[in-house]
């Protein structure tokens, strides 16, 4: 069971690493912060209310103290009340807050792949679930600067696998709107949002336009590590990464850049990944082109992806013909529509080859799917498709995070 994405827009963007220095994309020091914390900004204002307290009493002591014992007692009194006056504006006034973040999403649902079996000798139906914890630290320092830590740690269970795994971490600094992340990150393509509106389900498949393998973030081991940096001015965004494949000497680091909009009903984006050799291939490069447009409660979307291969990645059987990698392109049309509390939607994919080695016969894909809310946080989720080796793949449950 394949369960790749991968992606948190919904399952697209849970699957999705966080963006650098968000979520995971959620950082800080010591404390629990607003979805479940006490931060040391609440440990402050709690003593500030004790101590002006404290200071409202000796106020009235002192009142009561100088009518009764005159002014020289009176006089020692208020440098008393002077004293936890100081004590109070020390209190409130901490040089740095700091916060630990815990938030995650959950699914759980039936799973159906048709060549399950041919494929992995699986059952075609399977119950599966998955739980997801993402834990993020953050310190703020009195010259502007957030230092930030995140990781995640997932569980999956189906009928044939079992794994809880605590993935690899990354760390950062955000200052302005720049952010640098080091660790296990993604790269500038996984970045991207729009990039997976496509994809139908609880799986988020389907969709998508590069079939190079670029480097993701990690859900699962260690990660890959590299740099991350993005740069966000309102509704701009750009992300430029480097990653070091797992520091391997069989593979070359990864470069990869895009840049986002997603201000009013039109949004784009645009991204570019090259590596110069690919564990004992040649290299690989990708382009991607991603526009949508909003009108009232429908989304249009167009998506198209140019891969290119030196050695034949995306069609192996072109090597035995002593033939170079092929140079495919791939568009994807979609469309979103909300009814209330009801959400559609679909995709229909070409691409311009077929990889015949890794079992494609066709260059159509298409599908369908959809979500229900149920309240703030919590959906049924179900969906469908194709894939261009005539595969059928779909599934249904229930999701909700925290």
């Amino acid at each position: 069971m394949n369960h790749n994405k991968e992606t948190t827009s919904s399952e697209s963007t849970a699957n999705r690493q966080p963006t650098a220095g968000s979520t995971m994309q959620d950082h800080s020091g010591a404390t629990l912060s607003p979805k479940g914390s006490l931060g040391a900004g609440g440990k402050s204002r709690h003593l500030k209310h004790l101590l002006a307290g404290i200071t409202e009493q000796a106020y009235r002591a002192n009142e009561l103290f100088s009518s009764r014992q005159g002014n020289m007692r009176g006089k020692s009194m208020k440098q008393l009340i002077s004293l936890a006056a100081i004590a109070t504006s020390v209190a409130f006034a901490q040089p740095a807050a700091a916060e630990v973040t815990l938030n995650g999403y959950a699914f759980t649902g039936l799973y159906y792949e048709k060549n399950a079996n041919a494929r992995y000798g699986e059952k075609e139906t399977q119950l599966f679930q998955r739980l997801q914890f993402g834990i993020k630290a953050e310190k703020k320092t009195d010259n502007g600067l957030t230092f930030f830590g995140s990781l995640l740690l997932r569980s999956e269970t189906d009928n044939k696998h079992n794994s809880s795994t605590l993935n690899g971490a990354q760390v950062g600094l955000k200052y302005g709107p720049f952010t640098l992340a080091v660790g296990n990150v993604s790269d500038a393509i996984h970045s991207l949002k729009l990039f997976y509106d496509s994809q139908v389900g609880l799986c988020a498949c389907g969709g998508n336009t590069l079939t190079v393998p670029y480097i993701k973030y990690d859900f699962y081991t260690g990660g890959a590590n590299g740099i991350l940096v993005t740069y966000n001015l309102g509704k701009f965004t750009a992300n430029a990464a480097w990653e070091s494949n797992g520091d391997s000497t069989a593979a070359k680091g990864e470069g990869s850049i895009s840049v986002s909009y997603t201000g009013g009903p039109l949004k784009f984006e645009l991204g570019y990944v090259h590596q110069s050799r690919y564990t004992g291939h040649g290299g690989y490069s990708g382009e991607t082109f991603v526009t949508e447009y909003a009108q009232g409660k429908t989304t249009f979307g167009l998506a198209i992806g140019y891969n290119k291969s030196d050695a034949g990645l995306l069609n192996r059987d072109n090597l035995a013909k002593g033939q170079p990698g092929l140079d495919k392109t791939i568009a994807t049309i979609y469309v979103i529509r909300k009814f209330n509390a009801m959400t559609l939607q679909a995709f229909y994919s070409q691409s311009t080859g077929i990889d015949t080695l890794s079992g494609e016969v066709r260059k159509t894909s298409y599908g369908a799917g959809g979500s229900y809310d149920l309240g703030p946080g919590a959906s049924f989720v179900f969906g469908a498709h194709t894939d261009r080796t005539k595969d059928v793949i779909g599934d249904l449950g229930l999701k909700f995070s925290f």
